[in-house]
C-alpha cells in the first residue's frame, strides 16, 4: 500500500482533487490522505487520486449527534462528549491521530510525502471532553452578548454563536 502511483497527465485534468496535490505525482511522491482536504470531492475521485484510501471519519456537521435539551439528537450543538467513544467516531483528535500514524509508517521511506489532513471548524468548540464539562457546567456560564460583533470584522470572520444562544433560548 505504500507504492507511489502515476497517473497521466489526463486524468489530472479530470480529476477535481488535482489542483489540491496531484501535480506531485509527477515526481513520484507518496499521497496518504487524511480526513478531509476540500469538502466538494467525491470518494469516487478520491480513490483515483491517492496513494492510500481516503481517512474519512463520520460525524460531521450535517449529521444529528448532540442530545438537545428537548432530548432530541440535533446538529451542530454545544454538547458533551466520552473522549473515548466520541459520536459516530470522529473528533479531530482521531485525524491528527492518523495522520501522526501515517507519519511514523513512512518516516523511514525513500518517497517524498505529501500528507493533506484537514479538519472541519476545528476552532469551534461543539464536542467537548465529559470531563471538561464536570468542571464547567453549561448552566453556570453566560455567554457574551455581542450579538454583532466588532465593528469593520469581515463577515466570513465572525460566528455568533447563535445555534447555541437558540439551543438554550438566550
Amino acid at each position: 500500500n505504500s507504492e507511489a502511483l502515476f497517473f497521466p497527465r489526463t486524468s489530472l485534468h479530470r480529476n477535481r482533487t488535482a489542483e489540491y496535490g496531484l501535480h506531485f505525482l509527477f515526481i513520484l511522491f507518496y499521497l496518504p490522505h487524511c480526513a478531509r482536504l476540500v469538502t466538494t470531492f467525491s470518494t469516487k475521485t478520491t480513490l483515483v487520486g491517492w496513494t492510500v484510501a481516503l481517512f474519512l471519519p463520520t460525524a460531521d456537521s450535517i449529521f444529528k449527534v448532540c442530545k438537545g435539551i428537548d432530548g432530541q439528537l440535533h446538529v451542530n450543538l454545544l454538547c458533551s462528549v466520552n473522549v473515548s467513544e466520541p459520536p459516530l467516531g470522529t473528533l479531530p483528535d482521531m485525524e491528527s491521530t492518523e495522520a501522526v500514524r501515517l507519519l511514523k509508517s513512512t518516516r523511514d521511506s525513500e518517497k517524498h510525502l505529501f500528507l493533506a489532513v484537514g479538519f472541519h471548524k476545528p476552532h469551534i468548540p461543539f464536542r467537548i471532553p465529559q470531563e471538561v464539562l464536570k468542571l464547567y457546567p453549561l448552566d453556570k456560564m453566560t455567554l457574551a452578548s455581542d450579538p454583532d460583533g466588532p465593528k469593520g470584522l469581515p463577515s466570513m470572520t465572525y460566528n455568533p454563536w447563535t445555534d447555541i444562544r437558540k439551543m438554550f433560548k438566550l
